[in-house]
């Protein structure tokens, strides 16, 4: 039954294993499901997975990539304007 998927390796000497970890200690013997890494009981299922073109995992918001990079800028600006402060006491004090 699952002789079937066997495939060889790249040397031909031992076949592809799934090699996920078993509770009873080891690993997997079962070959990987077709185009996978896993076997079909370890999450080589066809179907398994979230759908195409899912937004479930999308961020939004305050960890967007917009809102980062605009903090990012904002930061920036502040120690710009606070080393422009720093450099206008320094020549202040240097006038005294």
């Amino acid at each position: 039954m699952f002789n079937s998927n066997l495939r060889s390796s790249a040397d031909g000497s031992e076949p592809h294993r799934c090699g996920a970890k078993l509770r009873q200690g080891g690993a997997c013997p079962l070959p990987p499901a077709h185009g996978k890494r896993r076997c079909f009981q370890h999450g080589g299922a066809r179907g398994i997975g979230p759908p195409k073109d899912s937004q479930n995992a999308r961020k939004h918001g305050f960890f967007s990539r917009a809102a980062i990079a605009e903090r990012r800028r904002i930061n920036a600006f502040i120690r710009a304007c606070l080393q422009t402060l720093r450099d206008f006491d320094e020549m202040q004090e240097r006038e005294r």
